[in-house]
């Protein structure tokens, strides 16, 4: 659900009104301000962006910002913002600025490529996907939560037109996820018997490819209690069977990231070639019509995004 109205402190920057009126005339009319620089002249020109500015450069990602062949969003953290991310991480602006892999992992968290996403069509409570692949949460307070789940910002700022596309000042730099789907579901407790499983069929590397991009329904430990069951197994027995393992864990991976607010209802293609059906939002059903429940979702790694489910999902 898009926000219609927003509290924009850039109002002033974009819209001027001009009343034109005469004796005869009470009309109003309005002039709307055109945008004159692109994204990285923008921050260039404004006192409150200058670390920015020097990441962008250091990060060979100013040009990328000047392109007129698409649009951007850019969530732009101030200098205030990259102090306290020095202050955290206990490292000078000079140690930050020479570190090219964390610079662009990032900066390219504050990007939303393709796509000129203003205060009003800001989807609050809903995924954003950014330029590195994992995606933030604008909440209707106007806070922003990050996938590493350590950080909160505040938009300060918004609609700060350009040529090519807006940015919205921030006052904390966002942090992307640095954990693998398997290192997510090792610190998750109820994820622990996956996590057997995943070693157990040789899927480990695959899970940890931090170039993939995955969607894993995660069942948990009391969802694989009831699979136990339902066999009519132990879980050694469960976990010696490789074959059986690597078809139904296989069955519980998308080879794309999608977030809860791109679940549709139809059929989705597995890893393993099979289908399931999203009867709903959060509703599952495999090929033998049983049903699983979609419980959390959106637990970003760094190589894909994780829902957990209430059932095990067969694929035969």
């Amino acid at each position: 659900m898009l926000k219609r109205t927003f509290l924009s402190l850039a109002l002033a920057m974009t819209v001027l009104p001009l009343a034109a009126c005469n004796d005869d005339d009470d009309d109003f009319s309005a002039v709307v301000q055109v945008p004159t620089q692109n994204i990285t002249e923008i921050a260039a020109d404004n006192d409150n962006f200058t670390i920015l500015t020097a990441a962008l450069k250091a990060a060979d990602l100013d040009d990328d910002l000047m392109s007129m062949d698409t649009e951007f969003t850019v969530f732009a953290p101030t200098d205030d913002a990259f102090t306290n991310l020095l202050t955290d991480l206990d490292i000078s602006a000079e140690e930050l600025l020479e570190n090219d892999d964390l610079l662009k992992e990032i900066l390219a968290y504050h990007v939303v490529a393709e796509a000129k996403v203003t205060a009003s069509d800001i989807p609050f409570g809903d995924s954003i996907e950014t330029l590195n692949g994992q995606a933030i949460i604008v909440n209707d307070d106007n806070s922003i939560s990050d996938a590493s789940g350590n950080m909160d910002s505040d938009l300060i700022q918004t609609d700060i037109l350009a040529t090519n596309g807006v940015v919205h000042a921030i006052d904390e730099v966002l942090i992307p996820s640095t954990d693998s789907i398997v290192e997510l579901a090792m610190q998750t407790g109820n994820l622990s018997i996956l996590v057997e499983a995943v070693v157990a069929a040789g899927l480990a590397d695959t899970l940890s490819d931090e170039d993939a991009n995955l969607t894993v329904l995660a069942p948990t430990n009391a969802a694989f209690a009831d699979l136990l069951v339902e066999l009519g197994v132990t879980k050694e027995q469960l976990l010696t069977n490789k074959t059986l393992l690597t078809e139904v864990l296989t069955y519980h991976v998308i080879d794309d990231r999608v977030f809860a607010s791109e679940i549709m209802s139809g059929q989705q293609e597995m890893l393993n070639g099979k289908e399931i059906t999203f009867d709903n939002d959060n509703v599952i059903q495999d090929l033998l019509g049983r049903k699983a429940n979609i419980m959390a979702t959106n637990i970003q790694a760094n190589n894909g995004v994780v829902h957990t489910i209430d059932k095990v999902l067969r694929p035969q």
